[in-house]
């Protein structure tokens, strides 16, 4: 099949592959794989596996316990996934973003402490640090209350303010 397999003196077993990808394997359950295009992979004796993609200078490690997977890129981005669908985001200049699949709800924490959020429903909601806040729907009407509890409403196209 073309591998060549070598076994050392301290129990680590070597395999070259046909397409020059090299996996050693140790004793205690740790195994690396060095592969043509400079990516490596690693898996720990606990089965976390650990993926560095050369070419875009990132990482990726799986925890298998906690059934999350965290990415970490070359310009410092962070980015953490769970199983139920739920990202979370940290991205090199600060900013925070959390993602919830089940309810389409997306949140962003800016840098200056403004949180965005959205949902399924096209209700777009901002929150200012100094308390103020900002909700703009569909129908494109906004109501906007400012740190004092000022409430300021913004009529849609149609000039209405209604109930439904």
């Amino acid at each position: 099949d073309g591998k060549i397999q070598s076994v050392f003196d301290n129990n680590v077993t070597e395999i070259i592959f046909p397409n020059n990808s090299k996996r050693e394997s140790f004793p205690n359950g740790y195994s690396i794989v060095h592969f043509p295009n400079d990516d490596i992979k690693q898996t720990l004796p606990d089965g976390t596996i650990i993926y560095y993609f050369a070419e875009h200078k990132s990482t990726q490690i799986t925890y298998p316990n906690q059934k999350l997977d965290v990415y970490t890129f070359g310009n410092t981005q962070i980015e953490f996934h769970y199983p139920e669908g739920v990202k979370k985001i940290k991205f090199a200049n600060g900013t925070e973003r959390s993602i919830y699949k089940e309810e389409e709800e997306e949140f962003i924490v800016f840098e200056n402490g403004t949180v965005q959020g959205s949902n399924r429903f096209g209700i777009k909601l901002l929150e200012y640090q100094d308390g103020g806040k900002e909700v703009s729907l569909p129908d494109g009407k906004k109501i906007k209350m400012d740190a004092s509890g000022e409430i300021e409403v913004e009529l849609g196209e149609d000039g209405d303010i209604d109930d439904t």
